[in-house]
């Protein structure tokens, strides 16, 4: 089951990379802290906090030393490492790699193997599994000598079996595969409603509450069986809100008890477009559909509590929940309603230069962050812009290198989270020295914090705050880690 950090904008953040060109490094006057080359081509990479930064290769996990990039681990025989491998969040410590016919879990922090599928009963076929790596549960959609539906509770950490039915589903959750690995294609967000309790919905029986000491089923969502499951990636995630439980379907929503299952209400032509957020609220569910509509709704009526929508359209995720209030930005214009009521009033009108409009934002104590792929602004949120910052962008022929750059590319959420935002730029410094180059920029004030410059062609990069580092990639198997120089002192 695959997980959408970037809809959170928390937990780490995997860099799925294709083949890099071998571009030239960076110019003298960056510090070079470090540099690996991998046996053969690096195919995915894990960031994180914490010491080890996990990568993939054709054949290997391997975890290095993120300060220094020594190599701590490698494991050479995994049974998959690529659809069927699991590193989690960032607080996860153990990972898992399987395929049809195998499993192995191993500690993420020191490679060492914890179990495999000889600690499980007999299996004919792995089939799909969900990891809730902060209960140190692992639930396993198998394939067994008696059904081909059965479902099974492990713990993480070590594979010891909870539980195992045959005879959870009545009907079957989707299932497809590649590569030797099979997987749920179609699924809901797992949600621990309480310390023992799971809410599941992976089948057309409809959503169902398990206890997740024992497996019982608690109540089965009825009210939805025969129904396409609302799948992640085509709708937002469904939601408890104290104790009823929000589902979007097609162009509506659903809400039904969570504590027996019974339906509470329908609205199935609520929205112009399938919810792509909801969001709990004190003043209530906020709603988001498509790219404009946003309202409020009492989750336990489906009623909405705002006289009519908000409907501005909005680029990227260029919106943010402070408080009480929704911040959003329409093209140039920052909005904000009070939640409450829907009551809508302009801020300010930002300006992004090179015709980008905003598709970032982000709270910052006080104030908002509001991005495009070369500029950013700094503004409070009673409207008054405290800087606007624009950095050119290389030509066309630059960024195919990069084969194509996204926000998250450009600057990454970690960024965000931390001191600085990242561009990649051929604007000249404020000595007017030019060129292609990578420039660090303080988000508190906007100041330039340092630029590392490269000769020609720059290739794909992460920035990693938690080290103050930047991993470049040199070429389709050499990371590289880059320090910014040191301000000179006037």
């Amino acid at each position: 089951m695959k997980s959408h950090p970037w809809l959170s904008g928390l937990g780490a953040t995997a860099l799925l990379l294709g083949p890099a060109p071998a571009a030239a490094m960076q110019q003298p006057g960056a510090d070079t802290a470090w540099r690996y080359r991998a046996a053969s081509e690096i195919r995915r990479m894990r960031d994180c906090p914490t010491a080890e930064l996990l990568m993939t290769t054709k054949s290997a996990l391997v975890a290095i030393d993120a300060t220094t990039g020594t190599l701590l681990w490698q494991l050479d025989d995994l049974p998959n490492l690529e659809a069927g491998l699991y590193w989690g969040g960032c607080d996860a410590h153990t990972g898992i790699s399987y395929r049809k016919d195998k499993i192995v879990a191993f500690d993420l922090g020191t490679g060492r193997r914890l179990w495999d599928a000889g600690a499980l009963p007999p299996l004919q076929e792995i089939r799909g599994y969900v990891s809730l790596s902060r209960e140190d549960l692992l639930l396993l959609f198998l394939r067994t000598a008696t059904s081909d539906r059965a479902l099974a509770a492990v713990q993480l950490s070590t594979g010891a079996l909870r539980w195992q039915r045959d005879d959870v589903f009545a009907q079957s959750p989707q299932f497809g595969g590649r590569g030797g690995v099979s997987d749920i294609t179609e699924f809901q967000v797992v949600l621990m409603d309480s310390d023992t309790t799971l809410i599941l919905y992976v089948s057309p029986d409809g959503p169902m509450r398990l206890d997740a000491r024992s497996g019982a089923t608690l109540w089965v969502g009825g009210a939805l069986a025969g129904r396409r499951v609302p799948a992640i990636g085509e709708h937002a995630a469904m939601r408890i809100v104290d104790s009823t439980l929000v589902i979007p379907f097609a162009k509506g929503l659903l809400a039904l008890d969570a504590r027996d299952g019974h339906l509470l209400w329908e609205s199935p032509d609520l929205l112009p477009t399938r919810a792509t957020r909801l969001s709990p609220q004190s003043a209530g569910l906020l709603v988001r559909a498509g790219r404009a509509y946003v309202n409020v709704l009492d989750p336990i009526t489906g009623s909405a509590r705002w006289s009519h929508p908000l409907t501005v359209s909005t680029d990227g995720a260029a919106y943010e929940i402070v408080g009480d209030r929704y911040f959003v930005v329409a093209r140039d214009r920052l909005l904000v309603a009070d939640l409450a009521t829907g009551d809508t009033t302009g801020l300010a009108t930002l300006s992004f230069d090179d015709g980008e409009h905003a598709e970032l934002m982000f709270a910052a104590d006080d104030h908002l962050l509001v991005a495009s792929r070369q500029n950013l602004t700094r503004v409070d949120l009673a409207g008054t812009i405290a800087y606007h910052r624009f950095y050119q962008a290389p030509g066309a022929s630059f960024f195919e290198v990069l084969g194509g750059v996204s926000p998250g590319a450009t600057f990454g959420s970690a960024a965000f989270r931390s001191e600085y935002a990242f561009f990649v730029t051929n604007a000249p410094d404020a000595s007017g020295r030019s060129g292609n180059s990578l420039v660090r920029v303080a988000l508190t004030d906007g100041s330039e914090a340092g630029r590392i410059w490269f000769r020609e062609k720059a290739p794909k990069y992460r920035p990693d705050t938690a080290r103050d580092q930047v991993l470049i990639f040199a070429d389709g198997r050499t990371l590289v880690a880059v320090r910014f120089p040191a301000p000179v002192e006037s």
